[in-house]
């Protein structure tokens, strides 16, 4: 199947009638009864090499426009053939995938499975909402691997889901995507103890993982998980600021697991896909993943975080992932986030669990210097999460003083057009209220929630493109947009949608039919 995206659309602009010539949508039943056409085959496969892309993989930034990550045959090749013969992936092994096939994640399992015959069950996402219905699944299709993100373990670990039913053909547990919090982790060893567990580490620009960890000894519940070593024919190089070797710094990844770089987007491709500082005697491409990371006296890599999430509050250079590993080792706690507000210079905790705001304060008294304790805890019933499992941090439940809407500055909106925009915004930002001149990206947006913001407006106007709301980022801005475009032809209604578009194309040729 293909997507409509900004990207591939900005060059070549498309009308609407000529969607269905330079686009066309797949259906698995049309290519079932479809004649294979050996000759184009062929012809096609005789000039494929290894360096053309296997697939494109998008993305999202927390601002502006999604990323496709091009990956190269040559380089899912060679991944994939580390993934199988790091964890003895073949006929006999069942996987029970968790990850949906746009995540990078989904990667190692699917083509592992291409490649040796394993068996690749999808497990339907309804089940990670229910633990024990989860397992039983398990057991039904008798899966003895999966490799999910932290939070779709830590849902059967909170739930104490062993408590009442077991996997009983479990035999390896691999995670990636997110900190793992070992506390979560202790409580699936003791209860499995004979099941292997890795830690994996790795961007999407690396096709999937650059390194991992074996959990080969047992951690404290307030210890944080290594990264590991690097894969085999992937080398991994610790740079300061300055481009040179160093014990702690930004990761930087080398070898054939690397993707060629972003698909129509030569200014983000050359800031993180740039020369090896380290050789300057041939040209030598490695990628500048933007973790920061250290090497223990053991000589296993441990993550930092962000290099971007990296704080100064009171003068200190702060991880957030430390503040959370510290919390989330208490037992009252099943998940916590860490955000910075850097207008305010306050650290906010968003947590999940039995203990009240007082009571959890006082609890961290002892475990964390007072420059690294939460000015504000806030409590939730559940954590948001995204469409591959993972925590959501932009969905979280802002208070309104956080998120700048204050009796001073939150002007409400009067017109119809006015409170219909808001209505939309309120909707997709997950959040009220919202004020006419609240910024859609300062209140959390990014450029899929843009994207949802898009398909919305359609439901009413098309005086409103993609792009145009990252021009028009409020409501009063968006009125006037609208407003001023009376009298102007209307828009195409898939002009600029980026990718993701796939279902509303979906949707309008099933009803065409």
């Amino acid at each position: 199947s293909t997507s409509i995206t900004e990207q591939s659309c900005e060059n070549s602009p498309i009308k609407e009638d000529k969607l269905k010539t330079f686009y066309k949508t797949f259906y698995i039943e049309d290519s079932i009864s479809t004649e294979i056409d050996t000759k184009l085959l062929g012809r096609l496969r005789s000039q494929m090499t290894e360096r053309d892309p296997a697939y494109i993989l998008y993305t999202s930034g927390s601002t502006g426009q999604p990323k496709g990550t091009v990956i190269s045959h040559r380089a899912l090749i060679a991944y994939s053939d580390w993934f199988i013969h790091a964890f003895d992936i073949n006929e006999r092994t069942v996987f029970g995938s968790q990850t949906p096939l746009y995540f990078s994640m989904s990667v190692s399992d699917l083509y592992a499975s291409l490649r040796t015959g394993a068996t690749y069950q999808i497990i339907p996402k309804k089940y990670f909402s229910f633990p024990m219905q989860l397992i039983e699944y398990l057991n039904t299709y008798k899966i003895n691997t999966i490799y999910w993100v932290p939070s779709a373990l830590n849902i059967v670990a909170n739930w104490d889901t062993f408590a009442y039913i077991k996997p009983e053909y479990l035999k390896k547990v691999l995670f990636a995507g997110e900190v793992m919090p070992v506390k979560q982790l202790n409580y699936w060893r003791k209860a499995l103890p004979d099941v292997f567990y890795a830690n994996l580490f790795g961007p999407t620009e690396t096709t999937d993982i650059c390194s991992y960890y074996v959990v080969n000894r047992t951690f404290s519940d307030d210890e944080t998980l290594p990264i590991g070593v690097a894969c085999s024919n992937c080398d991994l190089i610790i740079a300061d600021e300055n481009g040179k070797e160093a014990a702690s710094g930004e990761l930087l990844v080398r070898g054939p697991f690397l993707a060629d770089g972003y698909y129509h987007n030569p200014e983000k491709t050359a800031e993180v896909f740039v020369q090896n500082p380290l050789n300057d005697a041939y040209p030598e491409i490695v990628y500048r993943t933007g973790d920061l990371v250290y090497r223990g006296e053991d000589g296993l890599l441990r993550y930092q975080g962000r290099k971007d999430f990296q704080i100064k509050h009171m003068g200190y250079r702060i991880e957030p992932g430390e503040i959370e590993a510290a919390i989330g080792a208490l037992p009252e706690i099943h998940a916590c986030v860490c955000i910075y507000l850097e207008t305010t210079d306050e650290i906010l905790l968003f947590y999940q669990g039995k203990i009240k705001q007082e009571a959890l304060s006082a609890a961290i008294s002892g475990k964390l210097p007072a420059y690294m304790r939460p000015n504000k805890f806030i409590r939730i019933r559940q954590m948001p999460y995204n469409s591959n499992g993972k925590i959501d941090r932009k969905k979280l439940p802002m208070p309104k003083e956080v998120l700048n809407i204050s009796k001073e500055n939150y002007v409400p909106p009067k017109t119809d057009l006015q409170k219909q925009l808001v209505s939309i915004f309120e909707k997709v930002l997950n959040t009220k209220p919202i004020g006419i001149h609240d910024n859609f990206f300062e209140l959390g947006g990014d450029s899929l929630l843009a994207m949802s913001l898009n398909i919305e407006l359609l439901e009413f106007t098309n005086k409103v493109s993609y792009s145009d709301i990252f021009k028009f980022s409020t409501v009063a801005e968006l009125e006037d947009k609208i407003n001023s475009d009376n009298n102007k032809p209307i828009l195409n209604k898939f002009e600029n949608l980026p990718g993701g578009a796939l279902d509303i194309l979906n949707k309008t040729t099933k009803k065409s039919k």
